[in-house]
């Protein structure tokens, strides 16, 4: 038995509904990693936001409910793990 080698370039051999697929998906890619990496360039509230705070002999519960007042910042905590009652100096 004989085997004859045709000399066919390998883009030929796709068909073209192959080939209009793997441009889509490379388009599909692209669109995607393009999109991922405009997620992380956007500046957060939290990193543009700015706050002056001025206290003398006040409790960290006091410090905290003044920054969810004037900010959009929440804090949750366990009163057993945090003694709030503690003056800051």
């Amino acid at each position: 038995m004989e085997f004859i080698m045709k000399n066919i370039p390998c883009n030929a051999a796709t068909l073209p509904w192959q080939r209009k697929f793997w441009n889509k998906m490379r388009i599909c890619l692209l669109l995607l990693i393009v999109g991922t990496l405009q997620t992380f360039a956007v500046v957060s509230y939290s990193q543009s936001t700015k706050l002056t705070l001025r206290f003398e002999n006040a409790t960290i519960e006091e410090v905290l409910n003044h920054i969810e007042k004037e900010s959009e910042f929440y804090f949750t905590y366990s009163h057993t793990q945090i003694n709030t009652a503690k003056k800051l100096p």
